[in-house]
């Protein structure tokens, strides 16, 4: 049988950037991401691909590839790529999750330059002052291990290369004291197929709890999927072995396409949020109307929303993509963590002037802002 094609989302990007190149008659071969014309056929040629792959930075990567996976039909287990069968026509004709959206790529690309800040791979781009997502959830909760989960999953690409990421960072770095984290992608019945044979291809080692007689929900795997209805959501969580309030950070890309599905999708959200955790969405308006119940209806269950888009775009040269597909990265924090905050800025009484000298003592020179 003839191999299938796969599309790598980072050759694909290098070869549109040649191209680019070309056309301008440029020799400099450090063009900035913001200087490409991202209307050319990059996510088309994505989209319409039977296989697609995202191949994690040298830094991170912590074994050897395997050889044996270059001779099978579809690529298999790889340290440092994930390969991710797309059901191209499930997509076209029945639902939504056969393909990886551009939200999902934007959303990996700005959690990668996150978790490699955290880890001290990479403090090239500085997120303004802005907490990192990963040493935020690191001190909330740093007498636990985390809980990850994606809502809306479709093929897997998000949650199972940012398991694969946290995997090889904490193996790579040697990083002491880190507790592992719980990876759980989910998705609607009529998805299931499709991403329980990613996360197979992907992760040939991990049992899958949804059919696994064996599973214990005291001892979970690192990276598991499940069944999520949004509109059973207890019933499934239960199944899942996700209490209620016990995860620290949602994931989803491209979950608001439908009014009818904001509320329940919030109510999950609300019902999973761990007090102090936080959900990052990231969403093109594809329903102006669904996009505006989710602004309007997030307070009502204890949600507090940052769009922290532009902030990302500039932050993030590899992220300013998303800025050209008009994209959204929005931020959920709870609200009581939002209050708490407030009354203990309220009640911090004000410092001390410092002498000259001791100012002289203490000061640090600062990174510039660029304009």
């Amino acid at each position: 049988m003839k191999k299938q094609e796969c599309c790598c989302y980072q050759d694909l990007w290098q070869n549109h950037r040649r191209r680019q190149h070309e056309q301008n008659e440029c020799t400099d071969d450090t063009i900035a991401d913001d200087e490409i014309d991202v209307s050319s056929d990059v996510f088309f040629q994505l989209a319409n691909a039977p296989l697609v792959s995202y191949r994690l930075p040298s830094t991170l990567i912590g074994a050897k590839k395997n050889e044996d996976a270059r001779d099978s039909e579809i690529p298999l287990h790889r340290p440092n790529e994930i390969v991710i069968v797309q059901d191209v026509e499930g997509a076209a004709q029945k639902h939504t999750g056969g393909i990886v959206w551009e939200t999902a790529y934007l959303l990996l690309e700005y959690l990668l330059c996150q978790l490699k800040s955290n880890v001290g791979i990479d403090n090239s781009e500085i997120d303004n002052g802005q907490p990192n997502v990963f040493s935020f959830l690191q001190r909330k909760h740093s007498n636990r291990s985390t809980s990850i989960v994606e809502v809306g999953a479709g093929c897997g690409m998000l949650g199972l290369t940012l398991h694969r990421a946290l995997e090889l960072a904490v193996n790579q770095n040697n990083l002491e004291g880190n507790k592992p984290c719980r990876v759980i992608l989910t998705e609607t019945n009529e998805v299931m197929d499709n991403l329980r044979r990613n996360f197979h291809r992907n992760c040939p080692t991990e049992k899958d709890d949804n059919i696994s007689p064996s599973y214990d929900p005291s001892f979970p795997p690192a990276v598991s999927v499940f069944e999520l209805d949004w509109t059973s959501y207890q019933e499934h969580c239960q199944d899942a072995g996700m209490d209620a309030h016990s995860v620290d950070l949602i994931l989803g890309t491209d979950v608001v396409f439908s009014t009818r599905f904001v509320e329940p999708l919030l109510q999950t959200m609300e019902y999973l949020c761990h007090e102090n955790g936080m959900a990052i969405l990231c969403l093109q308006e594809r329903c102006p109307d669904s996009h505006a119940l989710l602004l309007d209806k997030a307070n009502k269950y204890g949600f507090v929303i940052e769009d922290i888009s532009e902030r990302v775009f500039d932050d993030y040269s590899c992220c300013r993509f998303g800025r050209d597909l008009d994209c959204k990265l929005l931020q959920f924090t709870r609200e009581s963590l939002n209050k708490a905050k407030k009354e203990k800025k309220r009640k911090t009484p004000k410092k001390l002037k410092k002498t000259k000298r001791s100012e002289s003592k203490d000061k640090k020179p600062r990174l510039q802002e660029i304009t």
